[in-house]
Protein backbone atom coordinates (compact mmCIF):
# COMPACT_ATOMS: atom_id res chain seq x y z
CA UNK A 1 0.00 0.00 0.00
CA UNK A 2 1.17 3.50 -0.82
CA UNK A 3 0.77 4.86 2.71
CA UNK A 4 3.28 2.32 4.03
CA UNK A 5 5.99 3.95 1.96
CA UNK A 6 7.06 0.71 0.26
CA UNK A 7 7.52 2.21 -3.19
CA UNK A 8 10.99 3.05 -4.37
CA UNK A 9 11.82 6.72 -4.69
CA UNK A 10 13.56 8.58 -7.51
CA UNK A 11 14.77 11.30 -5.15
CA UNK A 12 18.47 12.00 -5.11
CA UNK A 13 20.36 11.74 -1.81
CA UNK A 14 20.54 15.55 -1.75
CA UNK A 15 16.78 15.86 -2.19
CA UNK A 16 16.09 13.31 0.55
CA UNK A 17 18.44 15.18 2.86
CA UNK A 18 16.62 18.43 2.09
CA UNK A 19 13.27 16.83 2.94
CA UNK A 20 14.79 15.46 6.14
CA UNK A 21 16.06 18.91 7.10
CA UNK A 22 12.82 20.79 6.49
CA UNK A 23 10.72 18.07 8.14
CA UNK A 24 12.72 18.53 11.33
CA UNK A 25 11.70 22.19 11.53
CA UNK A 26 8.27 21.17 12.84
CA UNK A 27 5.00 22.92 11.98
CA UNK A 28 4.90 25.09 8.86
CA UNK A 29 4.17 28.49 10.39
CA UNK A 30 2.69 31.36 8.41
CA UNK A 31 5.04 33.98 9.88
CA UNK A 32 8.25 32.07 9.20
CA UNK A 33 10.08 34.37 6.74
CA UNK A 34 11.44 31.36 4.84
CA UNK A 35 7.92 30.50 3.65
CA UNK A 36 6.57 32.65 0.82
CA UNK A 37 3.37 30.61 0.49
CA UNK A 38 1.64 27.59 1.98
CA UNK A 39 0.22 24.74 -0.04
CA UNK A 40 -2.05 21.95 1.19
CA UNK A 41 -1.67 18.64 -0.58
CA UNK A 42 -2.13 14.87 -0.37
CA UNK A 43 -0.01 11.82 0.39
CA UNK A 44 -0.47 10.81 -3.24
CA UNK A 45 0.99 14.13 -4.39
CA UNK A 46 4.01 13.67 -2.12
CA UNK A 47 4.41 10.17 -3.51
CA UNK A 48 4.34 11.70 -6.99
CA UNK A 49 7.03 14.12 -5.84
CA UNK A 50 9.16 11.18 -4.78
CA UNK A 51 8.66 9.41 -8.12
CA UNK A 52 8.75 12.33 -10.57
CA UNK A 53 10.90 14.67 -8.45
CA UNK A 54 8.34 17.45 -8.78
CA UNK A 55 4.83 18.46 -7.80
CA UNK A 56 3.07 18.81 -11.14
CA UNK A 57 0.15 20.97 -10.00
CA UNK A 58 -2.97 20.92 -12.12
CA UNK A 59 -2.94 18.48 -15.00
CA UNK A 60 -5.80 20.14 -16.93
CA UNK A 61 -6.97 23.65 -17.77
CA UNK A 62 -9.70 25.41 -15.81
CA UNK A 63 -10.83 28.04 -18.26
CA UNK A 64 -13.20 29.98 -16.04
CA UNK A 65 -10.27 30.86 -13.75
CA UNK A 66 -7.58 30.88 -16.46
CA UNK A 67 -5.84 27.96 -14.75
CA UNK A 68 -3.19 26.16 -16.78
CA UNK A 69 -1.49 22.77 -16.31
CA UNK A 70 1.22 23.18 -13.68
CA UNK A 71 -0.67 25.84 -11.69
CA UNK A 72 -0.65 25.29 -7.92
CA UNK A 73 -3.10 26.83 -5.46
CA UNK A 74 -1.27 28.56 -2.60
CA UNK A 75 -1.89 30.85 0.36
CA UNK A 76 0.66 33.70 0.37
CA UNK A 77 2.45 34.66 3.58
CA UNK A 78 3.53 38.09 4.86
CA UNK A 79 6.95 37.42 3.30
CA UNK A 80 5.58 38.11 -0.19
CA UNK A 81 3.15 40.91 0.67
CA UNK A 82 5.41 43.34 -1.22
CA UNK A 83 5.18 41.21 -4.37
CA UNK A 84 1.39 41.08 -4.13
CA UNK A 85 1.16 44.86 -3.73
CA UNK A 86 3.64 45.69 -6.48
CA UNK A 87 2.04 43.35 -9.00
CA UNK A 88 -1.55 43.94 -7.78
CA UNK A 89 -2.13 40.21 -7.49
CA UNK A 90 -5.60 39.02 -6.57
CA UNK A 91 -8.29 40.76 -4.62
CA UNK A 92 -7.78 43.12 -1.71
CA UNK A 93 -8.82 40.25 0.56
CA UNK A 94 -5.42 38.60 0.16
CA UNK A 95 -3.52 41.59 1.55
CA UNK A 96 -6.14 42.16 4.25
CA UNK A 97 -5.87 38.57 5.40
CA UNK A 98 -2.07 38.55 5.33
CA UNK A 99 -1.91 41.73 7.40
CA UNK A 100 -4.79 41.31 9.81
CA UNK A 101 -5.29 37.55 10.18
CA UNK A 102 -2.45 35.57 8.58
CA UNK A 103 -3.20 32.51 10.73
CA UNK A 104 -6.44 32.10 8.76
CA UNK A 105 -4.33 31.47 5.66
CA UNK A 106 -2.62 28.58 7.44
CA UNK A 107 -5.97 27.18 8.54
CA UNK A 108 -7.36 27.55 5.02
CA UNK A 109 -4.36 25.67 3.62
CA UNK A 110 -4.82 22.89 6.20
CA UNK A 111 -8.52 22.57 5.31
CA UNK A 112 -7.64 22.46 1.62
CA UNK A 113 -5.04 19.74 2.35
CA UNK A 114 -7.67 17.59 4.05
CA UNK A 115 -10.12 17.91 1.14
CA UNK A 116 -7.47 17.04 -1.46
CA UNK A 117 -5.98 14.26 0.69
CA UNK A 118 -9.32 12.52 1.14
CA UNK A 119 -10.29 12.97 -2.50
CA UNK A 120 -7.00 11.56 -3.79
CA UNK A 121 -7.11 8.60 -1.39
CA UNK A 122 -10.62 7.66 -2.53
CA UNK A 123 -9.74 7.96 -6.21
CA UNK A 124 -6.67 5.77 -5.76
CA UNK A 125 -8.63 3.00 -4.08
CA UNK A 126 -11.27 3.13 -6.84
CA UNK A 127 -8.40 2.97 -9.36
CA UNK A 128 -9.40 6.25 -10.96
CA UNK A 129 -6.38 8.32 -12.02
CA UNK A 130 -6.13 11.53 -10.01
CA UNK A 131 -5.43 13.41 -13.23
CA UNK A 132 -8.57 12.08 -14.93
CA UNK A 133 -11.26 14.74 -15.24
CA UNK A 134 -14.79 13.34 -15.50
CA UNK A 135 -17.81 15.60 -15.34
CA UNK A 136 -18.87 15.95 -11.72
CA UNK A 137 -16.05 13.75 -10.39
CA UNK A 138 -14.59 16.03 -7.67
CA UNK A 139 -18.03 16.83 -6.27
CA UNK A 140 -19.12 13.19 -6.43
CA UNK A 141 -16.02 12.05 -4.52
CA UNK A 142 -16.58 14.73 -1.89
CA UNK A 143 -20.23 13.68 -1.53
CA UNK A 144 -19.16 10.05 -1.14
CA UNK A 145 -16.70 10.94 1.62
CA UNK A 146 -18.88 13.39 3.53
CA UNK A 147 -22.34 11.93 3.08
CA UNK A 148 -21.91 8.39 1.80
CA UNK A 149 -23.62 9.34 -1.48
CA UNK A 150 -22.87 6.55 -3.96
CA UNK A 151 -25.16 7.08 -6.98
CA UNK A 152 -22.38 8.48 -9.21
CA UNK A 153 -20.16 5.46 -8.63
CA UNK A 154 -22.91 2.84 -8.82
CA UNK A 155 -23.79 4.25 -12.25
CA UNK A 156 -20.21 3.60 -13.29
CA UNK A 157 -20.39 0.01 -12.01
CA UNK A 158 -17.78 0.48 -9.31
CA UNK A 159 -18.33 -2.38 -6.80
CA UNK A 160 -19.96 -1.42 -3.52
CA UNK A 161 -17.11 -2.89 -1.48
CA UNK A 162 -14.66 -0.71 -3.42
CA UNK A 163 -16.36 2.64 -2.89
CA UNK A 164 -17.15 1.68 0.71
CA UNK A 165 -13.46 1.01 1.33
CA UNK A 166 -12.58 4.22 -0.50
CA UNK A 167 -14.72 6.23 1.88
CA UNK A 168 -13.40 4.45 4.99
CA UNK A 169 -9.77 4.96 4.03
CA UNK A 170 -10.27 8.52 2.80
CA UNK A 171 -11.70 9.62 6.15
CA UNK A 172 -8.39 8.67 7.79
CA UNK A 173 -6.43 11.18 5.73
CA UNK A 174 -5.35 14.69 6.77
CA UNK A 175 -2.80 15.57 4.08
CA UNK A 176 0.40 17.60 4.15
CA UNK A 177 1.10 21.29 4.61
CA UNK A 178 4.02 22.54 2.52
CA UNK A 179 5.99 25.74 2.80
CA UNK A 180 7.15 27.12 -0.55
CA UNK A 181 10.36 29.08 -0.22
CA UNK A 182 10.21 32.87 -0.32
CA UNK A 183 13.37 32.81 -2.45
CA UNK A 184 11.68 30.59 -5.03
CA UNK A 185 8.73 32.96 -5.39
CA UNK A 186 10.81 36.13 -5.44
CA UNK A 187 13.90 35.07 -7.35
CA UNK A 188 12.97 32.29 -9.78
CA UNK A 189 11.63 33.71 -13.07
CA UNK A 190 10.14 30.32 -13.97
CA UNK A 191 7.77 30.53 -10.98
CA UNK A 192 5.10 33.22 -11.28
CA UNK A 193 2.76 34.28 -8.46
CA UNK A 194 -0.67 35.03 -9.88
CA UNK A 195 -4.27 35.69 -8.91
CA UNK A 196 -6.15 32.65 -7.63
CA UNK A 197 -9.86 32.08 -7.19
CA UNK A 198 -11.41 35.57 -6.86
CA UNK A 199 -13.87 34.18 -4.30
CA UNK A 200 -11.09 33.06 -1.95
CA UNK A 201 -8.00 34.48 -0.28
CA UNK A 202 -5.70 32.16 -2.18
CA UNK A 203 -3.32 32.79 -5.06
CA UNK A 204 -1.60 30.43 -7.47
CA UNK A 205 1.87 29.67 -8.65
CA UNK A 206 2.33 29.13 -12.35
CA UNK A 207 5.06 26.51 -12.65
CA UNK A 208 4.44 25.11 -16.14
CA UNK A 209 6.16 21.88 -17.07
CA UNK A 210 8.86 22.57 -14.49
CA UNK A 211 6.53 22.00 -11.55
CA UNK A 212 7.67 22.56 -7.98
CA UNK A 213 10.82 20.71 -6.99
CA UNK A 214 12.07 19.50 -3.64
CA UNK A 215 14.55 22.38 -3.48
CA UNK A 216 11.64 24.85 -3.75
CA UNK A 217 10.16 23.61 -0.47
CA UNK A 218 10.94 25.37 2.80
CA UNK A 219 8.77 23.21 5.04
CA UNK A 220 6.78 19.98 5.12
CA UNK A 221 4.29 19.11 7.86
CA UNK A 222 2.37 15.82 7.90
CA UNK A 223 -1.08 16.54 9.29
CA UNK A 224 -2.08 13.00 10.22
CA UNK A 225 -0.61 9.73 11.47
CA UNK A 226 -0.71 8.02 8.08
CA UNK A 227 1.09 10.95 6.50
CA UNK A 228 3.64 11.04 9.32
CA UNK A 229 4.47 7.35 8.84
CA UNK A 230 4.74 7.77 5.09
CA UNK A 231 7.13 10.72 5.40
CA UNK A 232 9.34 8.91 7.92
CA UNK A 233 9.64 5.98 5.54
CA UNK A 234 10.29 8.24 2.57
CA UNK A 235 13.16 10.19 4.14
CA UNK A 236 14.78 7.50 6.26
CA UNK A 237 18.47 6.92 5.70
CA UNK A 238 19.35 3.84 3.69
Amino acid sequence: MIEKGERRTALTPKEKEHLRTISQKGPVLINDPQHGALHGTSLEAIDNLSQQRKLPGRTTRRRELDYEPGDISVYPTPSVADVIREQEIGSRFIIEQIESNPEKSRNDAINYAKIIAQRHAALRIMEIPISQEIGGMPGAVDDLIRHGETHFFRERRIPKETFTLARTEALKRKGFLLGIATSTIKNNPEIILMEGDPNNEDARLRTGERGLRVADLSGIEPLGLIEEKFLKELIKKE
